[in-house]
């Protein structure tokens, strides 16, 4: 451990290597450092300026234990004194008694310093930062202003960066670099000009003109009235030799593009079906939409058609046409059994262009039995990656309601009347033939007979 930094630079290691054990012991072992209380501990997670613990020992054996450094790093001694206490002990048993004897107890010390490896005779500490370009903060969105930042040694020894970071802005201050450990997380400063702080620590060495990049990141809320950007201030110095670096650097205020989709809200539309037919029917959507952005190029577009009786409709076709941009429709239809037809489409226009007018026109296959609600829905369709801070920003959502009404039509109901008629003077002719038929052989009561008796011929026969 004679050189803590140079060798291990964040977590110096304590060796206590056990030789000629030829039988088992127990070891009772104590750890501490002298005039270094504050600025060490054996454990990750607490400070534990002293360590004890007990080992048992069977055969040679290398003990190794961690020490943490701990901030403020400027406060650390360069010559440590390292204490340890060690007591070997033996299970004896006299009889039925078992007794513990100390074979051996010892207390070392070992003085540690910090070296510095120079390669001349005097030691250069110098070190250089610069940052690569101007970094912008988008007020109008969530996006993050990362300041990336080189560094370049100049000198011999470099190790254990501080670096302090502060913002003119209530912002999350974050370094995500490997090597970097955050020693005081952002938090909010109340009472100053600098309205949020952060501390990392640099944990590596860097060699004599060496180089790493690294970035400081600051997630700001969104202020729309704000003129200026939020201010960086960087203050980072070496833990050895304390060479002081600051830099301030101011965020320029940009907005990103958006695309921003209006759409004229109109009023349902229906239409009317003969029922029981199988027809094909024309659908047709008049879209107005205004683009509010710089947009030039393909605006990609997506025209999705819901019912909730897909399974008696089929879109066989779509139309789809435009005022003045062009419009390129993609090959293919996509039909899915959730009640859904979608047609991608993009729309080729210049910056002058704000409005658009569409005209969509469904081609539909109808057979049903009651009416049919169509929805119709126009959304962006923005890639990933995109130049556009966020997917689709849509104001009076752009749906258009349709209804398919499905009644009789009017030779339908013609046929059902005539049917009707037909069906009255059937019933009407099968009475009057029953009624003649069916009567003339019935007995009718009270009749009158008529007897005729000829006498002529002999005795009258009834």
């Amino acid at each position: 451990m004679s050189s803590i930094l140079a060798k291990t630079p964040k977590n110096p290691e304590i060796t206590i290597r056990f030789k000629n054990i030829n039988k088992q012991l127990s070891a009772n072992i104590k750890l501490s450092f002298i005039y270094a209380s504050n600025s060490h501990s054996f454990a990750d997670d607490y400070p534990l300026d002293t360590l004890a613990f007990r080992e048992t020992l069977t055969k040679n054996t290398d003990i190794k234990r961690t020490v943490h450094l701990l901030p403020p790093y400027e406060m650390l001694s360069q010559k440590w004194i390292l204490k340890a206490e060690i007591s070997l002990e033996e299970d004896k048993q006299v009889g039925e008694v078992i007794t513990n004897s100390t074979v051996f107890s010892h207390t070392f010390y070992h003085e540690i310093s910090f070296e510095k490896k120079c390669r001349g005779m005097g030691c250069i500490e110098n070190y250089e930062v610069t940052y690569e370009k101007a970094p912008t903060w988008s007020q109008d969105t969530d996006d993050p202003i990362n300041f990336h930042f080189q560094l370049t040694n100049k000198g011999d020894f470099l190790t254990h960066l501080i670096i302090d970071a502060t913002m003119s802005m209530d912002c999350k201050i974050t370094i995500s670099d490997p090597g970097f450990t955050a020693t005081l997380k952002s938090n909010t400063l109340s009472l100053s000009d600098m309205k949020s702080r952060a501390r990392f620590m640099y944990n590596k060495v860097t060699s004599p003109d060496g180089t790493f990049p690294f970035t400081v990141q600051a997630l700001c809320p969104q202020v729309m009235n704000r003129t200026s950007g939020p201010v960086l201030k960087l203050s980072i110095k070496s833990f050895l030799p304390y060479d002081l670096k600051e830099i301030n650097i101011t965020a320029a205020v940009t907005r990103k593009t958006e695309l921003m989709i209006f759409a004229k809200i109109l009023s349902s539309v229906s239409k009317r079906v003969c029922r029981d037919s199988e027809v094909e029917e024309n659908v047709n959507f008049n879209v107005e939409l205004f683009v509010e952005c710089n947009h030039e190029g393909d605006l990609p577009l997506a025209a999705i058609l819901y019912s909730d009786n897909m399974g008696y409709t089929r879109v066989v076709s779509v139309n789809i046409k435009s005022n003045e941009p062009q419009v390129v429709k993609d090959v293919g239809l996509l039909q899915n059994q959730h009640g859904k037809a979608t047609q991608m489409f993009s729309i080729r226009k210049n910056e002058k262009v704000k409005i658009i007018q569409l005209s969509i026109s469904y081609k539909i296959l109808i057979k049903a039995l009651k009416s049919i609600p169509l929805i119709l829905e126009v959304v962006p369709v923005i890639d990933d990656p995109s130049k556009y801070s966020l997917n689709s920003i849509v104001a009076n959502k752009a749906e258009y309601h349709y209804v398919i009404n499905i009644k009789y039509c009017k030779n339908q109901l013609l046929v059902m009347i005539f049917a009707a008629l037909g069906y009255f003077f059937l019933i009407i002719c099968c009475s009057y033939m029953v009624f003649h038929m069916v009567t003339q052989k019935l007995i009718r009561p009270f009749a009158v007979l008529k007897y005729i008796v000829d006498n002529k011929n002999g005795p009258a026969n009834i």
